[in-house]
């Protein structure tokens, strides 16, 4: 799965503040129970989470993994439910953002 987000310094800013939205976005992350954690590559694996290319990053090589390290693996319908499903994408969803914050500290950027 690869996940491209560009960020830069050219973007429309807020009128009432300097940054690009009314809110905090790691507050807002938050409010709404997603922690963010510390990522890390298993031992013996040396692949890029995060490559920077100008004002684009590309994110990859991370799937759907709990804190604890396990996966979930499966096609949707074979082997996996619906839900699990969705839960898997939101899973990957909040490891790219983990991933996105160690790179560029400050998910307000995006």
């Amino acid at each position: 799965m690869i996940l491209i987000i560009t960020t830069g310094c050219n973007t429309i800013q807020n009128q009432n503040s300097n940054t690009l939205y009314d809110y905090d976005i790691e507050d807002r992350l938050k409010e709404l129970g997603i922690e963010l954690q510390e990522t890390k590559l298993p031992p013996g694996l040396s692949i890029e989470l995060a490559k920077r290319k100008g004002d684009m990053i590309y994110l990859s090589g991370n799937g759907p993994k709990f804190n604890n390290g396990e996966q979930i693996q499966g096609k949707v319908g074979k082997d996996l439910t619906i839900t699990q499903g969705y839960e898997a994408a939101r899973l990957t969803a909040i490891n790219h953002l983990s991933i996105l914050k160690s790179e560029i500290g400050d998910l307000n950027k995006v």
